[in-house]
């Protein structure tokens, strides 16, 4: 099974739900994901300055931005430091509050960090509290997931989130970085300065074109996918085939593989072929566009 590698390999000789449950945490590192990942690491170990440079992460959704910040969260958890026995925690994940205000968005911060709190707390009893938990933790980067949600909130709550991001970012020395759609882009250009500090980088959809990104990404899935035999997925019509079922995002290109992985290892073929593909039961974007329009 030379088409495997040797963890994939060995995960192939495993029955289905063991399978299942490594497919369910396979790592990608595609060339898009691969220049996110090394410029986190940049900002996690650019020293305190006042003026901290910051990402913004911006795609289509289902395309990854998500799953990159969590698997380098994963790489970067909470621990205990040697020098002074006290747990530090290098990243902080939140979400922006679909609803967005300072209020809201400072607890997000105090429920990720654990740190108790009153929901009567006074502004700024509560901001203290935010920029005292995030010092005493050391933290080096504060992600903000669905950026986008900040253009929900009227122009006002959205100067003052703004202003309170660069306060943190300011008085802590910390990164910024930000995910979200290509909304995101509109809601960070209305704070020009802080606008500055963020570095983009684009996710785009998935296609057949001359540099072969794509056919390079069927590839590593076909090295990680626990299958005893090849599936050929570089080959033009499965590969063509993929993108016409899917949206041609990351997200919704894992889940049909994923699907087809699983089909192949119960009846038994232990390949993903064009068969494969027409077999599974699965809705492709035109399908559930029609479907929507038909309940319209």
């Amino acid at each position: 099974m030379t088409h495997l590698t040797e963890k994939a390999k060995a995960v192939s000789a495993l029955p289905l739900k063991e399978r299942v449950a490594y497919m369910n945490n396979m790592w990608i590192g595609y060339t898009q994901a691969v220049n996110i990942l090394e410029g986190l690491q940049e900002l996690l170990d650019h020293p305190p300055s006042h003026r901290m440079p910051g990402m913004l992460i911006v795609g289509a959704g289902n395309n990854g931005k998500s799953h990159i910040l969590n698997h380098f969260l994963k790489r970067n958890k909470a621990f205990v430091s040697k020098e002074d026995d006290l747990v530090k925690l290098p990243i902080v994940y939140v979400q922006m509050p679909a609803s967005p205000s300072e209020k809201d968005f400072y607890i997000e911060i105090l429920d990720a960090v654990g740190a108790p709190y009153k929901i009567s707390d006074r502004p700024d009893r509560r901001a203290q509290l935010v920029l005292t938990s995030l010092r005493s933790l050391n933290v080096k980067i504060l992600m903000i997931d669905e950026f986008h949600h900040l253009l929900a909130g009227n122009s006002t709550k959205q100067r003052q989130l703004l202003n309170m991001l660069k306060v943190l970012s300011n008085k802590l020395g910390i990164s910024l970085v930000g995910a979200g759609t290509k909304e995101a882009f509109r809601a960070i250009q209305t704070d020009p300065q802080l606008a500055s500090r963020f570095t983009p980088y684009v996710l785009s959809k998935w296609k057949m074109d001359e540099d072969d990104e794509y056919l390079s990404l069927l590839a590593s899935f076909e090295k990680l996918l626990p299958l005893q035999k090849p599936s050929e997925l570089t080959d033009e019509k499965i590969a063509l085939k993929i993108l016409t079922m899917t949206d041609r995002t990351i997200g919704q290109i894992s889940s049909l593989l994923k699907l087809c992985a699983r089909h192949a290892i119960s009846n038994g073929t232990e390949s993903i072929t064009l068969k494969t593909l027409n077999e599974v039961k699965w809705k492709t974007p035109a399908d559930i566009d029609k479907e929507q329009r038909m309940e319209i």
